[in-house]
């Protein structure tokens, strides 16, 4: 089995919950818990490049990585959630 299918899969669960909470949940601090836990990691890591040495460094690039594309997933569904809000918008006013 293909091991990049792991990081497909993961992002598309990403997707999920973040489209359940920008669609299901009032509150916009708790619609942003993902992007700031995945932000919060990716500069940990970032920060952590530059701390340690050797070997280390490639390890917390790749998480850096990792935790950057997640960021991005989590920034696609709050542009879905962004274009469905606009399409509803429309379709109220007429």
């Amino acid at each position: 089995m293909d091991p990049n299918i792991y990081y497909f899969l993961a992002g598309v669960l990403i997707l999920i919950g973040q489209l359940l909470l920008c669609f299901q949940v009032k509150h916009i601090w708790i619609r942003l818990i993902p992007a700031i836990l995945f932000f919060a990691a990716a500069v940990v890591f970032f920060i952590l490049m530059f701390v340690l040495e050797g070997w280390d460094i490639v390890g917390c690039l790749v998480l850096m990585i990792l935790s950057a594309a997640a960021l991005g997933v989590c920034a696609l569904g709050w542009g879905i959630w962004a274009v469905v809000a606009i399409i509803r918008k429309r379709k109220n006013k007429q």
